[in-house]
C-alpha cells in the first residue's frame, strides 16, 4: 500500500534533511599532540572561527599559542544535525558511549601503543589521554558499532600523516569497516607551506560543497515533472500516484521523469542490496532509466520540497541588483538634511534580516557566511563640510568643522553556533 501524508501540517515544525553536517578533527601546527573534536554545518568558517579570524570558536582553541589550527579530517553524511551532535558526544566520550563495545573501548584506554604519524609504526609508549591513536581508535570503534555503521557516512583526510595511523590501526584490528563507510583520501597540498591562519586549510576545506546548490536542478525538474496535469503511476507498483498525499520520490537524472512512491523505492532498492534487515538502502537504479541513485541523495531532494520552505526560498533567490550610482562629493554636499536621512533609511533596510535558527554545533556566536558586516557600515556620503571665511585679502581660512549626522552602526550576529559539549544522549 502506498504511504500517505494524512496532513500537511505534520511537517510544518520538521526540516529537511541538512545540505552538509560534519564531526571534525582539528590539530594544532605548532603542538601537533593538541587536538579537538567539534561538530559544523561549515568547516571553513567553523575553521576560521577556531583561528580567531571570525567571532566564536571554542575556549579550549582560544590560545593563540596553539594557533593556527588545520582540519585534518571530517566525518561527514548525516542526515540530521542530532545525529551528527550524537556522533560528535560519542567520539569525545567513546569510554561512556552505549555504542561503544565495553571490551573494545577499555583495550583503547589501557593500550600502551603509540602509533607514530610520520612512519605509520607503532611504539612503546604510554598513550596519553588525547593522543591521535587513540582518537583514530575511538572513531574506528564507533564506525564499527551496530548503530553507527549502518549510517551512510563517510571519512575524508585532509591529512597524509592521520591518514597513515588510520590505515595502521585498521590493519591491526580484527573487525572491518563496512562497506557503506566511504573512505576518502583528500590531499591537495600547499606550495609553499603557507602557516598564516587565515591560509591553512584552505585549500582543502573551502572545496567542500555545503550548500543545496548541487540539488538546484533536481528540484526545478522535481517541481516541473510534480506540477503536470497528467496522470502518473508509480515506476515500481505501477499503481497510480496520488500526488496530494503519497509521498513520492523522483529520479535524479535531468532527462527521466520516473516518479515512485517512496516505500517502493526503498523496498527495490534493499532488494537489490540483498540487505536482509537493513532498513534504509544506501543506492539503487531508477526502474525506468536504470541509473544509479544514492539514497540519501533523493532523501535530500525530498525534504527540502516538503519541509524546506526558507531554504527553497535561498537556493532560487535571485541575486539582488546593484545599488544605483551614488552621488559625488560635491553634489552630496549640497544634499538637503531631509534628502539624506531618507537615502541613510532605504540604506538601512537593504541589509538582510538574521536567522538564529540556523545552528551549528558550539555555544558561541559567529559571522554569517552571506553576510559580512563585521562591524559598522560605512557610508561614502558622509562627509566632512568646511566654511571659509573669506577675508578682503582673498584668503580663505577654516572657521568651523560641520560634519554630517553619521549612519548608524550595524552589527550583524548571525549563526548561534554548536555547543561544545553534549552532557548526555
Amino acid at each position: 500500500m502506498a504511504p500517505t501524508t494524512t496532513s500537511k501540517d505534520h511537517h510544518h515544525d520538521l526540516k529537511p534533511v541538512p545540505a552538509f553536517y560534519c564531526c571534525y578533527l582539528l590539530r594544532s601546527t605548532v603542538r601537533h599532540a593538541s587536538l579537538y573534536v567539534g561538530s559544523t554545518p561549515d568547516p571553513s568558517r567553523r575553521l576560521l572561527q577556531h583561528n580567531g579570524l571570525k567571532q566564536g570558536g571554542a575556549k579550549r582553541t582560544a590560545q593563540d599559542k596553539l594557533r593556527p589550527w588545520e582540519m585534518v579530517m571530517i566525518v561527514s553524511g548525516f542526515m540530521s544535525r542530532v545525529g551528527a551532535l550524537q556522533f560528535e558526544w560519542a567520539w569525545q566520550n567513546t569510554t561512556y558511549s552505549r555504542h561503544a563495545d565495553p571490551k573494545d573501548s577499555g583495550a583503547i584506554q589501557q593500550s600502551n601503543a603509540r602509533i607514530c604519524p610520520k612512519t605509520g609504526r607503532k611504539t612503546k609508549r604510554s598513550i596519553s589521554r588525547m593522543s591521535l591513536t587513540k582518537v583514530i581508535a575511538n572513531l574506528h570503534l564507533l564506525l564499527r558499532s551496530n548503530y553507527f555503521s549502518t549510517w551512510l557516512l563517510e571519512v575524508r583526510f585532509f591529512s597524509a600523516d592521520v591518514h597513515r595511523v588510520w590505515e595502521t590501526w585498521s590493519r591491526d584490528v580484527d573487525s572491518l569497516i563496512t562497506d557503506s563507510i566511504k573512505l576518502v583520501l583528500d590531499l591537495r597540498p600547499e606550495t609553499p607551506r603557507d602557516t598564516r591562519p587565515e591560509a591553512v586549510g584552505k585549500q582543502t576545506v573551502e572545496a567542500l560543497d555545503v550548500g543545496y546548490g548541487s540539488l538546484k536542478e533536481h528540484v526545478e525538474k522535481s517541481q516541473f515533472v510534480l506540477d503536470d496535469d497528467a496522470q502518473m503511476d508509480c515506476g515500481v507498483c505501477k499503481r497510480r500516484l496520488d500526488l496530494e498525499n503519497d509521498l513520492t520520490v523522483v529520479c535524479a537524472l535531468s532527462t527521466c521523469r520516473c516518479v515512485s512512491h517512496l516505500l517502493c523505492l526503498a523496498s527495490s532498492f534493499l532488494e537489490e542490496e540483498a540487505a536482509g534487515s537493513k532498513l534504509i538502502p544506501a543506492e539503487g537504479t531508477c526502474p525506468l532509466c536504470h541509473s544509479c541513485l544514492e539514497w540519501p541523495t533523493l532523501m535530500k531532494e525530498k525534504t527540502l520540497r516538503l519541509r524546506g520552505a526558507k531554504e527553497m526560498n535561498k537556493l532560487f533567490r535571485r541575486k539582488r541588483a546593484a545599488n544605483p550610482e551614488r552621488p559625488s562629493r560635491r553634489k552630496a554636499e549640497n544634499m538637503d538634511p531631509i534628502d539624506e536621512s531618507s537615502d541613510e533609511s532605504e540604506t538601512e533596510s537593504d541589509i538582510e534580516s538574521i536567522d538564529l535558527a540556523s545552528n551549528d554545533g558550539q555555544s558561541t556566536w559567529s559571522e554569517d557566511a552571506d553576510n559580512d558586516h563585521s562591524g559598522s557600515v560605512h557610508d561614502p556620503d558622509s562627509t566632512i563640510t568646511l566654511n571659509l571665511h573669506v577675508d578682503v585679502k582673498g584668503k580663505g581660512k577654516v572657521t568651523s568643522r560641520d560634519k554630517k549626522p553619521q549612519k548608524k552602526t550595524t552589527v550583524d550576529d548571525t549563526d548561534w553556533d554548536d555547543y561544545d559539549d553534549i552532557m548526555n544522549w
